[in-house]
């Protein structure tokens, strides 16, 4: 449900065409492929077998981390409000990465920074696409 909201929030920003795309076209794409990829997962959760653990209990069908990286998103979005998106893109991509257990904390930083630096040059500065400045950022100038 939360991907087709999206691919509903992008349509209406708009998505052009082949020759003018629109900046809600990337939006777009990833929400049609995040409800594609879900209703996959969901469909085949539904026709697997709970495998047992030696304890003669069923597996759980949602591991902890699932929830986990829906409060980092949920975390994500609120935090893009507050400073803006490019910083929150990159505490977000660094808790992820925490949560998931990927390489030490410098490592997470260091690729938490690539990915925001590497996110504002090619959607601000090349594709022109404004991103949210958050309250803070509104409050800088």
């Amino acid at each position: 449900m939360l991907g087709v909201a999206y691919v509903a929030q992008a349509l209406r920003i708009g998505v052009g065409d082949a020759s003018a795309p629109g900046s809600g076209l990337y939006p777009a794409l990833v929400g049609a492929v995040f409800t594609v990829v879900s209703l996959a997962r969901f469909a085949w959760l539904r026709r697997a077998q709970p495998a047992a653990t030696p304890e003669g209990r069923e597996d759980p069908r949602t591991p902890p981390i699932v929830y986990a990286m829906f409060c980092v998103l949920i975390g994500f979005g609120l935090a893009q409000a507050i400073v803006g998106f490019v910083p929150a893109l990159g505490l977000m991509i660094a808790v992820a990465l925490a949560v998931t257990g990927y390489g030490n904390w410098r490592r997470r930083i260091l690729v938490a920074i690539v990915a925001s630096v590497l996110a504002a040059l090619v959607f601000q500065r090349w594709l022109q696409v404004p991103f949210p400045k958050g309250l803070l950022g509104d409050w800088l100038g």
